[in-house]
């Protein structure tokens, strides 16, 4: 009696696969995306309901998996694919839909500025350095004199505390 050969293994990277699957798959995640149903998007594909689904989570799971810079490149080339495609019309003052081609390219560029961290608000460090601190105080209790400083130590609030031992190592923290 022969023994059956043994079943392949699945593949462990988890991007490798035909390129025909990783096609329908996106194309799934895209009509889900338009808003398709499941079964609308199975009838579509030729596949099953559940296969639809399948692609959609698949789909949505390894595009989390793509590394940002990947992410990031991605949208800037749909990005100018979509100025390229619209900019033959936004220039043509005479074509029908020319505002409209314009719109979408400013549009495009507006998305490329948040993506790229242009709208982002830049911090401005306006503080001033130790030395200088003192130097400024120094100089304004010369034209001051100690008055307001000495206001301002006895205006400080007094706080009630009491200075306890520390507890060693194995005793009680609490008296409760």
């Amino acid at each position: 009696m022969t023994t059956p050969p043994p079943k392949p293994k699945r593949p462990t990277n988890y991007f490798v696969r035909k390129p025909e699957l990783a096609e329908r798959r996106a194309k799934a995640l895209t009509l889900r995306n338009a808003g398709s149903t499941y079964e609308r998007i199975a009838q579509q594909l030729g596949i099953s309901v559940a296969a639809a689904r399948a692609d959609v989570v698949r789909a949505i799971n390894e595009s989390c998996r793509i590394p940002a810079e990947q992410l990031l490149d991605r949208q800037r080339a749909i990005i100018n694919d979509m100025i390229r495609t619209n900019y033959p019309l936004a220039i043509d003052k005479t074509a029908p839909r020319c505002f409209e081609a314009q719109q979408k390219i400013l549009e495009c560029l507006a998305h490329e500025a948040k993506l790229t961290g242009l709208y982002a608000p830049a911090r401005v460090n306006v503080g001033i350095g130790e030395e200088e601190f003192g130097r400024q105080a120094a100089e304004l209790l010369k034209v001051t004199g100690p008055g307001p400083l000495l206001e301002l130590v006895r205006a400080a609030p007094t706080v009630d505390a009491e200075v306890v031992e520390p507890v060693e190592e194995g005793e009680p923290w609490s008296n409760l």
